[in-house]
């Protein structure tokens, strides 16, 4: 890797990652979006407002990002018959979509 591709300072933190996007989600739900602001999702978070600031330009993309991994969770389940599983991914992804943090998002 080429010194001008490296990326300098302290790495990021998974931790922190993993409460911004919780946080995001938590104040989603309690806030809707037009209350969601960066600072309150820092607060939450116990991070600095510039640590949202460098990983996300904008509320819009760290949403986008809080609310996308909750389709991680969606399971692949083998029901037996192709037409069992896609039933099973679709109901999957209809009770991902009730969730109060992707109906706000």
């Amino acid at each position: 890797m080429a010194d001008s591709a490296r990326r300098t300072g302290r790495p990021r933190s998974a931790a922190a990652d993993r409460a911004i996007l919780d946080a995001t989600r938590s104040a989603l739900v309690e806030l809707g979006w037009s209350g969601l602001t960066m600072g309150d999702v820092a607060m939450r978070a116990g991070v600095a407002k510039t640590t949202l600031y460098r990983r996300w330009t904008n509320k819009s993309e760290m949403v986008v990002d809080a609310v996308a991994v909750l389709f991680d969770e969606l399971e692949l389940p083998d029901r037996g018959s192709l037409r069992a599983d896609v039933e099973g991914v679709v109901l999957s992804f209809a009770a991902l979509l009730e969730r109060p943090e992707a109906k706000a998002a």
